[in-house]
């Protein structure tokens, strides 16, 4: 398996950053995105790379935030602009939770007072017409020792304990704790990879689910956004403890996680400096 970052807060050489995230992954003859980041910017960025979109396989959506889900409109925009001139393509399968197309706000407050800003997913009729979905809250193997995490057990005292924002579920607004959270897994001889979106759903927790479905314990990377923006002092110990007693060979932590978590993170484990441009393989 070979990862590729398309899109995350921070880029080197001639690509683009954004506060967004997407990764390129190729397994076994199959190409899969996991998130598209927010704008155009993942498909700028794999031109840059040579890699080409056209015949991708799955786009899996951690979660229905913007900054993960706004590129499908592009890819859209992508796909129709391929059509009008002729050019074949292949219509990927898009897998997720089935609470990610739900809509997402953010209360934000300005010189108005109290407004909503959208914080999800933009033109979702347009996105079921087009392309295949599965949503699913179970996991499942989408390939060759390739899983799909599902709706992430949560069940520490510590991670995800605050709504992030409000959906709107059976036309009632309630507070986001953000279920659609998800993650992927990639099984190998050697251990477990394990890659993330933001982690909403606590990145203590996915690690566990993905050990439970693949009944390993041998952890050889986690790559992605662990969600730890200026956390409290109890999460940060508890996750820095939780790490520290796994078997992991390294994190590869980027997006959502800022550098004074990652600071704490490098003490009791290796990291590994993520940007758009890096690629691994396992």
């Amino acid at each position: 398996m070979k990862v590729t970052v398309l899109v995350d807060n921070k880029a080197r050489h001639s690509f683009y950053a954004e506060d967004g995230f997407s990764l390129y992954i190729e397994h076994e003859g199959k190409k899969i995105l996991l998130d598209t980041g927010m704008t155009d910017l993942f498909l700028k960025n794999a031109e840059k790379m040579n890699i080409d979109l056209k015949d991708i396989d799955y786009i899996v959506l951690s979660h229905g935030h913007d900054d993960h889900v706004g590129g499908l409109n592009h890819l859209v925009k992508y796909f129709k602009n391929l059509e009008n001139r002729n050019i074949e393509y292949k219509k990927p399968c898009i897998i997720c939770h089935p609470l990610a197309f739900n809509k997402k706000y953010k209360k934000i407050e300005n010189k108005e007072g109290m407004k909503y800003k959208n914080n999800g997913m933009r033109n979702e009729e347009e996105i079921r017409e087009f392309f295949d979905v599965n949503v699913s809250q179970e996991s499942f193997e989408i390939y060759n020792n390739f899983f799909y995490l599902g709706e992430i057990e949560r069940n520490n005292d510590f991670e995800n304990k605050k709504s992030l924002g409000f959906t709107e579920i059976e036309g009632k607004e309630i507070s986001d704790f953000i279920y659609d959270d998800t993650a992927l897994v990639y099984k190998t001889n050697e251990g477990i990879v394990i890659l993330t979106g933001c982690s909403h759903s606590g990145i203590c927790n996915i690690i566990e689910q993905a050990k439970r479905i693949c009944n390993c314990e041998k952890i050889i990377y986690a790559l992605g956004g662990f969600h730890l923006r200026n956390p409290e002092k109890e999460v940060m110990d508890k996750t820095c403890d939780y790490i520290k007693n796994q078997d992991i060979s390294a994190l590869g932590i980027c997006h959502c996680t800022d550098l004074l978590s990652a600071a704490e993170l490098s003490r009791v484990s290796k990291i590994e400096e993520i940007h758009v441009g890096s690629y691994f393989e396992f």
